[in-house]
């Protein structure tokens, strides 16, 4: 990719600005509770934006458009299925676990199960959620290496520099604001390069001649048992990853909690469809290029320059936030349910340390 000297800097500035809030936010950062949980404070702006600074990843933007340039509309799963799950929760879990006024999913299964299931959904969920970080980490990797022209060792010490910046000083706090500018990056650009997209390939009369019913435009091309197992992983994945149940529990009540978790259901879901239509153009115009290129290739080539900038921004954003909520929870789980159990003695800035410490073991 030829990025300009506006590409360049419309990108670090759209960084620049997203990365500042959060960091600023770290100064209220006192104890592990204010790290972990936002000192139980948090609005439904904030618990909405923690959800989805983590969940928009590279898979909802690249990696939809990876899929929608190979098969059409069937990509649209991972969001439909996480904005399907979030409202499960809004409806069914939200309220209990803000009520519970806990910090992890294992000691809320303690609760009922007892000490061994706090245990094993401990390195389950550290393990399951890890594997989720290293496929973050490989779309970020080629997105900067494409983008920068670094080696990958240094595109990786890039990713490791920037989630730290996004979580370790301020923790949630930190991770919902920067949740929340890039939200606003992504409807800025890449929704109005998805409806570009829409309009030069002639609207919905022009796909239709462009493309076959099937796959393109059926939620199930690559088969329904296909379909149902990602709609089915997407739910049961959600409900059970720290990171999500952590900003439920960082909600100052548990109506904040269902409000902020429904808000961000309502965001997520239709972030899919614009990556779709834009993996579907690259597809008619650039078939011969590598499917996982086909979102930056497009701001790069067909938004102004600026706006191509700041969405890329926002789509490097989107991988590195959701490596640094994972992070994030996953350090939250080893702090308070290992290393809490160990330093029984700890003081209260040992643990805000033992929080932080842990975050950065896991990056």
């Amino acid at each position: 990719m030829q990025l300009t000297a506006t590409h360049y800097i419309s990108l670090a500035v759209t960084l620049l600005v997203t990365l500042l809030p959060g960091l600023l936010a770290a100064r209220r950062v006192k104890s592990a509770d204010d790290y972990n949980v936002g000192g139980r404070s948090s609005g439904a702006g904030l618990v909405a934006g923690t959800i989805i600074g983590t969940i928009i990843g590279g898979a909802a933007t690249v990696g939809t458009a990876q899929l929608g340039f190979k098969l059409g509309l069937t990509a649209w799963w991972f969001t439909l299925g996480s904005g399907i799950a979030l409202l499960l929760m809004a409806a069914f879990y939200a309220v209990p676990l803000r009520r519970s006024s806990l910090t992890t999913v294992a000691e809320y299964l303690v609760t009922d199960y007892g000490k061994p299931a706090g245990w094993l959904a401990t390195f389950s969920a550290c393990a399951g959620i890890f594997f989720s970080i290293v496929a973050s980490t490989l779309t970020a990797l080629h997105l900067i290496a494409g983008l920068f022209g670094v080696p990958l060792l240094a595109a990786a010490a890039i990713v490791i520099a920037v989630t730290l910046l996004l979580v370790f000083f301020g923790g949630l706090s930190s991770s919902g604001m920067a949740g929340i500018f890039k939200i606003v990056l992504i409807f800025a650009s890449i929704f109005v390069g998805g409806f570009l997209a829409y309009a030069d390939m002639g609207r919905w009369q022009g796909l239709t001649q462009s493309f076959a019913a099937y796959p393109w435009f059926s939620l199930f091309g690559r088969g329904v048992e296909d379909g149902l197992v990602s709609f089915g992983s997407m739910i049961v994945g959600v409900i059970s990853t720290q990171t999500y149940v952590q900003a439920l529990f960082s909600a100052r009540d548990t109506k904040t909690a269902a409000v902020g978790c429904c808000a961000a259901a309502l965001i997520v879901i239709p972030v899919g469809l614009p990556s779709v239509m834009i993996g579907m153009f690259m597809h008619l115009h650039h078939p011969e290029i590598n499917s996982i290129d086909a979102l930056p290739l497009y701001l790069v080539t067909y938004l102004p320059q600026w706006l191509g900038g700041i969405g890329l921004g926002a789509v490097l954003l989107s991988a590195l936030g959701s490596i640094a909520g994972l992070s994030l929870g996953v350090g939250t789980m080893i702090s308070r349910d290992i290393v809490s159990k160990i330093w029984l003695q700890a003081t209260a800035a040992g643990q805000l340390w033992a929080s932080r410490l842990s975050v950065l073991a896991v990056s």
